[in-house]
């Protein structure tokens, strides 16, 4: 399966949109009942910020931990070959399950990448 990107609510169809506000609600409620619900148990998040952003990676911990697994954080100074191979080389890929990559421009990136 190809890899999605998930940028603005227009990368997504309505009746998708529609499907994961349905399934975030659902979450909650098993969240707010003390359901335990641990679907990334053992799994990995590898979070990658250009620009720090506190309120989105405390979001993202808050998110794994909740659904039973763990987030790391690594800043482009912290990874010797950048933020690039940190975030999908093969070395991250022997560690995390998934990676979020937070940068500002990330949408204008993209567009460029598809264009080449």
């Amino acid at each position: 399966m190809p890899v999605r990107h998930f940028l603005t609510l227009m990368d997504l169809s309505p009746a998708e949109l529609e499907t994961l506000i349905r399934r975030a609600i659902e979450l909650k409620q098993k969240h707010y009942d003390g359901e335990i619900f641990e679907p990334l148990r053992n799994k990995t998040l590898a979070m990658v910020f250009e620009k720090s952003s506190t309120r989105t990676r405390v979001s993202f911990e808050a998110g794994m931990a909740q659904l039973g697994g763990h987030a790391m954080f690594l800043s482009p100074r912290d990874t010797p070959a950048g933020p690039r191979r940190a975030a999908g080389g093969h070395g991250a890929g022997t560690v995390a399950h998934g990676r979020l990559r937070h940068h500002p421009h990330l949408r204008a990136r993209q567009d460029r990448a598809l264009r080449l």
